[in-house]
């Protein structure tokens, strides 16, 4: 235990610790000390770090496994800052990687130490195995042998452990909107490329000097036995490194394909709201079909065209070595140029051809969706008139596209021919032996780099049609989110100056349309204190929506000031803004999605729930006149709903969305046209509920 004693970090050298885990760091950047208040609260402990981190250029996720997983979970944490109770205050350990039985730590001299998994997993699940201990120790008492205790000790301990949850600490990561080539270094994908184009150019030696010593005997007419046996061999050698070549390409295709499908998912969470809000249902669906496209063609395209590429530089190379004709480096040229031309009129055909796939796809969506109003609304005669078009003009698309892969087809085949062709005259004039072994192996080589570079530039052609369809999710991924600082800690309950404390000040807010053609804001200004009660009415389109979702945090203004307790958005933070503001959308905007009750419930709060948020969810669900519903339902809190679980009606989606934003505990809960679903009794008990559950209310009303 002394490496373990030796390489734990003290709260107080915590952002040290972190700065730590940042490779490669040329500077020290400012990072605060935690506060004694916050060394004392493991929860603020992890707010303090989530919020530290991202000023390194890191990003932290919260890891907590079952008492059994344990050590599955510690052998493969990676780079992590895992979190040891020890006494009055918790010490942490700095892990930059894990192995098999040892973990690789980082201790507070800076010195890198190789820890027994055994040890890291005692002092993880010290506090745990506490628990039950004193019935599990009993076992010492009966004198019984180290080899029977030890594990009857730990099959006990799992079983009466087995649904106790073990805070491990925190994963550490490079962002998604951070550096690609760090996550690149991080994936470990650096050094697999390097392996992989090795051992594809061993492969590919092996290959051609087979070829080149069994051409040499077949056009003496003769056999050695010694040359057929070291052809042989050298054959076996080229499978063994196509097998390996093979592995390693999916293994980084599937690496790189982790690494966009983070991405894309993070930059669909950070689309911005009204472009995202103007697309249908369809387009998206189309996007999440080019993402697929993107990840399959573009990974195994580019590299196929690496590959094929380094080997037609090869061919060119022997062809000109083996010195029979110019002919045939010329023809590979041309053909090759070829190639070229049929990829660029492959990759305009194809762009053609997606946009109608996509627009088709948009189309049954959007008619499937809204079929009723279609069979009222429309004449019959001409109910299938559009699509007849769409269809007529999606199908001369395709055979365009098919002509141009038909042709790309022919090319490595037409090279075949004609090369057979010139070598049998070569053969025919009397061109040295060697020279025809070397020109076969030339010509073999060229054939399968043509066939690699026509199979896998239609392939970067589908990707980049693809790129262009799903960019403006991989920008949003780009632009990282308003982190807040994590020296700045407001709390709204310390200053108890009854209801003139100024909560939000909004001074001169516009916002306009992403096209810019029309204002939605313009010149608002608003100033909200605690314990205020504010009810907003106004026509439809005047821009309240606008003005409760820039109060909330989840839109910018383009002009103006917006201040929560005095500090800015840019200060706090987006999740701090949004802990202290809790908005209750429009029915439109707001969604029940298919889990449990109490899930829908606590999604705003720390999952999994507790069971003090179970109560406190029950209660204002019976305070808002939803009693009923619970004993509907048999699984209370626990039943499955929407779309493939219990029904819920109109209203109480209403209520269930105002029931979220109470149990966040906001400083300001903000309902957007909450209770225009409410009948005029469940209307009084809701709003009597809201007052009385919440600090200061902004409620959007029409008139």
């Amino acid at each position: 235990m002394t490496d373990l004693a030796a390489s734990l970090w003290p709260g107080e050298r915590l952002g040290e610790a972190l700065f730590s885990c940042v490779p490669n760091a040329r500077s020290v950047p400012v990072v605060p000390r935690p506060s004694i208040a916050t060394l004392a609260d493991s929860a603020a402990i992890g707010a303090w770090l989530e919020a530290t981190a991202p000023r390194l250029g890191l990003e932290l996720v919260a890891c907590e496994t079952a008492y059994p997983d344990l050590i599955t979970t510690l052998r493969a944490v990676g780079t992590a800052i895992l979190r040891v109770q020890d006494g009055p205050c918790d010490r942490f350990l700095v892990c930059v990687a894990s192995r098999r039985r040892r973990l690789d730590v980082l201790g507070p001299d800076h010195r890198l130490r190789s820890v027994g998994l055994d040890q890291v997993h005692a002092a993880l699940a010290r506090s745990t195995e506490a628990q039950v201990s004193g019935d599990i120790d009993l076992l010492a008492e009966q004198n019984a042998p180290l080899a029977i205790t030890i594990p009857v000790r730990h099959s006990l301990l799992s079983a009466r452990l087995r649904d106790v949850r073990v805070n491990v600490g925190w994963l550490v990561r490079h962002p998604v909107c951070g550096s690609l080539r760090e996550q690149i270094r991080e994936a470990k994908l650096l050094g697999k490329l390097a392996r992989f184009f090795l051992v594809h150019f061993v492969g590919h030696i092996a290959w051609i000097c087979a070829w080149i010593a069994i051409g040499a005997d077949a056009l003496q007419g003769r056999l050695d036995a010694g040359r057929l046996t070291g052809a042989g061999l050298l054959l076996a050698a080229f499978a063994a490194c196509s097998v390996g070549a093979d592995r390693l390409h999916s293994i980084i295709s599937l690496r790189l394909g982790t690494l966009l499908r983070r991405r894309l998912l993070e930059g669909a969470l950070g689309l911005d709201a009204q472009s995202a809000r103007g697309a249908g249902v369809g387009q998206f669906l189309g996007r999440i079909y080019e993402s697929h496209a993107l990840e399959s063609l573009g990974f195994g395209g580019g590299l196929d065209v690496v590959t094929g590429t380094l080997e037609w530089v090869a061919a060119i190379v022997i062809l000109i070595w083996a010195g029979s004709t110019w002919a045939l480096p010329i023809l590979l040229v041309a053909l090759s140029a070829s190639c070229a031309l049929l990829c660029r009129w492959h990759w305009l055909e194809r762009r053609e051809w997606t946009v109608g796939r996509r627009e088709l796809t948009h189309r049954l969506i959007e008619n499937m969706a809204g079929h009723r109003t279609h069979l009222i609304q429309s004449d019959q005669a001409s109910w299938h008139a559009q699509e007849d078009r769409r269809l007529a003009s999606y199908l001369n698309d395709s055979r365009r596209f098919d002509v141009t892969t038909w042709l790309a087809s022919l090319l490595p085949r037409a090279w075949l021919v004609i090369a057979a062709a010139v070598f049998g005259w070569l053969f025919v004039v009397g061109t040295p032996t060697s020279r025809l072994a070397t020109t076969i192996a030339g010509i073999l080589l060229a054939f399968e780099s043509l066939r690699h570079l026509v199979h896998a530039l239609p392939q970067i052609a589908g990707a980049s049609v693809a790129l262009e369809a799903v960019r403006p999710m991989l920008d949003a991924a780009g632009q990282p989110a308003a982190e807040g600082d994590p020296s700045v800690s407001v709390d709204f309950d310390a200053a108890d100056s009854g209801t003139d404390e100024l909560l939000i000040e909004a001074k001169h807010l516009s916002i306009r349309t992403a096209s810019g053609d029309r204002a939605l804001l313009e010149e608002a200004t608003l100033s909200v204190r605690k314990g205020d009660h504010i009810l907003l009415e106004g026509p439809s389109g005047g821009g309240k929506s606008t003005l409760a979702a820039v109060l909330a945090g989840l839109r910018r203004p383009e002009r103006g000031v917006l201040l929560l307790g005095g500090l800015d958005l840019a200060t706090l933070g987006e999740s701090a803004w949004r802990r202290r503001v809790s908005l209750a959308a429009q029915f439109h905007e707001n969604h029940i999605v298919s889990a449990t009750l109490a899930f829908n419930l606590l999604m705003g709060k720390a999952w999994p729930a507790t069971a003090a948020d179970y109560a406190e969810a029950e209660t204002v669900c019976r305070e808002l006149g939803l009693g009923d519903l619970l004993h509907r339902m048999p699984g209370g809190l626990d039943q499955i709903v929407g779309e493939s679980g219990w029904q819920l009606s109109h209203g109480e989606k209403s209520r269930i969305y105002i029931a979220r934003a109470l149990l966040q505990r906001a400083d300001l809960v903000i309902l957007d046209e909450s209770f225009a679903a409410l009948d005029p009794g469940n209307l009084e008990i809701t709003l009597r509920c809201v007052l009385r559950r919440s600090r200061s209310v902004l409620a959007v009303a029409h008139p």
